[in-house]
């Protein structure tokens, strides 16, 4: 939300205020009875925890709304000069101020309200505001101020990824990001990140891999190498489901270079679970379950029963492909039986690890067993549907 009125610089101060029951409420940051642990800023989609200990909060973005143990407490609208007092606007003043403002300011105008009614959970509402805001823009040409271009495509893709049109989100993102690269903007890192996560959600995997590699670099410039490991296993997932299986290796062993290097060993561990997904899709068998392996004894040590669930499934598909259909068969049934009992139920991957039973059964010249699961299996594939291009709408997860 581009403020009323600003500082130059990136970092907002606020001098004093008591909380009242107005939802524009300014506050000290020193507050001393304020556990540092219960409040929070949010920003436009980006939730980030505040030191009270702090003068100041530096920010990517313009505060939305300000929470104290899940409470609203207050929006940040002004930030007057250091020694200045502040001015509290309203949602009702926003209203008022339009008609009497045009351009830049009008735009402005519309894109606070757009902030203050996506605070509140009305994406609808809160998108029609920002893609009028970015229409004023639009109008104004080469004129209009790109940081406040780039917050309007920014809040357009945050309403729509909201409203679970995903690839619209990540089109708005792309465009914000465009403008704040050509501006050498600090925060042109942090929402690329957000979009690559966003082209991965919408199955733009080429468009992962293009907008991570670069996001990857430039965390090393950095020094941030764990942003870079995840910059780097995104790259590798995305890869993976391009079928790109030897590039998703590489892509993985990199991330889990720098993740050892970290001391994240869930990660490392991570990077191991996919690596060995690859290595079944290469015919690398041995390979793939001494990897799955790995990852295995990692999350089994750590309690992490979800991703340990994952890492047995590689291991089982291992084993069907090294033709150790008996221990193969058995590790896909104990897979079967956890994930069955998840909730909510991933109907997608209990379809998969079930089909898998159905071949190895067939091998085994159970084919009863196998033509019943396969019949089950038709009406859950039919319930589960698919859109009428045939195409399936479910979101892609990391998981996958």
């Amino acid at each position: 939300m581009a403020p009323i009125r600003r500082h130059s610089s990136p970092v907002r101060r606020w001098r004093r205020g008591i909380f009242t029951d107005s939802l524009t409420t300014r506050f000290t940051l020193k507050t001393p009875w304020l556990d540092a642990n219960c409040l929070q800023v949010e920003w436009y989609g980006t939730p980030e925890k505040v030191s009270t200990r702090n003068e100041g909060i530096t920010s990517p973005a313009t505060a939305l709304a300000y929470t104290v143990k899940g409470t609203c407490i207050g929006t940040e609208n002004y930030v007057g000069d250091d020694e200045g007092m502040e001015e509290l606007i309203t949602e009702e003043m926003l209203w008022d101020r339009i008609p009497e403002v045009d351009g830049a300011e009008r735009a402005s105008t519309y894109y606070e309200l757009s902030a203050r009614i996506y605070a509140r959970g009305q994406y609808d509402d809160a998108l029609a505001l920002a893609e009028t805001a970015c229409d004023i823009y639009d109008g104004l040409g080469a004129s209009a101020p790109s940081e406040g271009v780039a917050q309007a495509y920014s809040a357009i893709g945050y309403n729509l990824n909201q409203l679970k049109r995903m690839d619209e989100a990540a089109t708005a993102m792309s465009k914000a990001v465009d403008i704040l690269r050509q501006n050498k903007s600090p925060i042109a890192l942090e929402l690329a990140c957000t979009l690559g996560e966003w082209w991965y959600s919408s199955k733009k995997y080429d468009k992962v891999v293009e907008t991570m590699h670069e996001c990857a670099q430039e965390h090393l410039v950095d020094g941030n190498e764990l942003g870079a490991a995840n910059d780097l296993y995104l790259v590798g997932c995305a890869e993976r489901k391009l079928k790109n299986y030897t590039k998703a290796i590489d892509a993985f062993k990199e991330a889990r270079i720098l993740f050892k290097r970290n001391k994240e060993v869930i990660q490392v561990a991570r990077c191991d679970q996919k690596t060995s997904a690859c290595l079944v899709e290469l015919g690398e068998g041995e390979l793939a379950l001494e990897t799955a392996r790995r990852a295995r004894d990692v999350f089994e040590t750590g309690h992490d029963h979800q991703h340990e669930t994952y890492a047995l499934l590689e291991f089982g598909k291992a084993e069907v492909l090294l033709e150790r259909f008996d221990e193969g068969l058995g590790t896909l049934e104990q897979v079967l039986s956890v994930i069955s009992e998840d909730e909510p139920k991933d109907f997608e991957l209990i379809v998969d690890v079930e089909s898998r039973i159905a071949k190895i059964m067939r091998i085994q010249g159970r084919e009863d067993e196998a033509n019943e699961i396969e019949r089950r299996l038709s009406s859950v594939s039919d319930a589960l549907g698919e859109d009428e291009d045939g195409s399936d709408q479910r979101p892609t997860t990391l998981n996958d």
